[in-house]
């Protein structure tokens, strides 16, 4: 059994290493013998110096002045409007009192320091 291990190792150092870039055609061959038949596809092989498909820039529109829940403290900071309704007006002050904006963005306070002291 060590003759045939001293063997394979003599002759694995005499292979000569190909980069996978360098041998296209031997990679798709490697890959063709890996799948099953039914999964294989017979086509020619070709190698392009550039991507077929160009990727263009998206560019999305973003409507921001689209209403979220944050609109109505949002006024009520920087407008200092408030809803007609008596009720309505009521909520969004005791809402709006656990929010601060710092830097035309709305932040929750969770910690107040106590003005008695």
């Amino acid at each position: 059994m060590g003759a045939y291990q001293r063997l394979v190792k003599d002759l694995a150092s005499k292979f000569e290493r190909i980069p996978r870039e360098m041998n296209v055609q031997a990679d798709c061959l490697a890959h063709a013998t890996s799948t099953s038949m039914e999964d294989m596809r017979v086509g020619p092989v070709e190698l392009l110096s550039s991507p077929s498909i160009l990727i263009g820039l998206g560019v999305m529109q973003i409507d921001a002045e689209e209403e979220t829940w944050m609109t109505p403290i949002m006024n009520y900071f920087t407008k200092e409007t408030q809803p007609n309704n008596p009720i309505e007006a009521k909520k969004l002050r005791i809402k709006a009192a656990w929010y601060a904006i710092i830097d035309d963005t709305l932040f929750q306070q969770f910690s107040r320091k106590c003005d008695k002291f």
